[in-house]
């Protein structure tokens, strides 16, 4: 073969790579965008997504260590899509949070983990503090009348919780003993308590009176009662809280939960309640991160949200009749 010959085959097949990489491009492309849709709107109008069959998948696993979702491919809200089969985070020996382990706690409150087809926002609007997303796919829907709301941490912001009295007809329990008023009932179906949550009964030092969640429910009579949504706002408590929660058994008795998680874990215990969370069967459908609130991490020097609200549904409740 002549060498004209030769360089025009090698031409030839230099076109036919290019083009190759081009439409593999093109393809990954394409899923990536399917994807971002389905995860961003409930996969509501993908024939070829089976909801059910995901949920099966996501809902049986359980998990000993803090993971990045259980789906191979997931939607991350800090880096769009990532394909992320790392290992679950741990914590270094010495016990210091190392610079690993703050960027898998991030991801992992920022990963879908629950298909949620009917989510809604109660209180204020998409922007604005207050509100609160819900999952209303059976069986998390509220049943009118008969559904049962904790509110902890209103400061001036009751539209949350006047959504739930006015559109849900929910009994709503609220509880913030930083805005300095005594006990009242705002509407028919909103009670207020001048009592905080926290890791133990106690009176602090600017004299509010703190309860576990347990210590609170025998105090209104519903120790036995399933919570339909429990929201906490509480400033750096939900981590006690929750320890506390974990110890006294009482989160099976929880259908929704939503919790603002302030910085990242300090401690073992930290971590491990992440972790319980995932292991007694709440799963993330929904984290929405407080732009208002960030800074750039001293161990990774990217920029973190140092507040994020978090929302889980309890999947326990998904095998039974209610």
């Amino acid at each position: 073969m002549s060498r004209q010959g030769i360089w025009k085959l090698l031409a030839f097949f230099v076109v036919v790579l290019l083009v190759g990489l081009s439409v593999l491009w093109m393809r990954e492309e394409k899923e990536m965008g399917i994807l971002r849709s389905i995860l961003r709107n409930g996969a509501a109008n993908n024939n070829w997504f089976n909801g059910k069959l995901a949920r099966e998948k996501l809902h049986l696993k359980k998990a000993s260590t803090i993971k990045p979702t259980p789906l191979k491919t997931f939607y991350n809200l800090a880096d769009d899509i990532d394909y992320s089969r790392e290992a679950a985070p741990r914590l270094s020996a010495d016990g210091a949070i190392s610079d690993k382990i703050e960027l898998d706690y991030f991801r992992y409150l920022q990963n879908l983990q629950f298909d949620c087809r009917h989510r809604i926002r109660a209180g204020t609007g998409e922007t604005g503090d207050g509100g609160w997303e819900m999952c209303l796919d059976p069986p998390y829907n509220m049943k009118p009348g008969k559904c049962l709301v904790y509110s902890f941490g209103i400061s001036t912001n009751w539209s949350f919780d006047d959504y739930m009295d006015k559109t849900r007809n929910c009994t709503v329990h609220c509880f913030d003993p930083s805005i300095g008023k005594k006990d009242f009932k705002r509407s028919p179906n909103i009670y207020f308590h001048n009592l905080g949550i926290s890791g133990r009964n106690e009176t602090n030092g600017k004299k509010w009176q703190l309860y576990t969640l347990g210590s609170i429910k025998r105090l209104l009579g519903h120790e036995n009662v399933t919570l339909d949504y429990l929201k906490m706002d509480v400033e750096w408590s939900e981590w006690p809280s929750l320890q506390a929660m974990y110890r006294e058994g009482v989160l099976s008795q929880v259908k929704q939960f939503a919790s603002e998680f302030h910085g990242i874990p300090k401690k073992q215990a930290d971590v491990d309640i992440i972790n319980r969370l995932y292991e007694l069967g709440f799963r993330i459908f929904y984290t929405k991160r407080n732009f208002y609130n960030r800074a750039t991490s001293r161990l990774t020097q990217r920029t973190i949200y140092r507040c994020m609200e978090v929302h889980f549904v309890n999947i326990n409740f998904l095998k039974q009749d209610v």
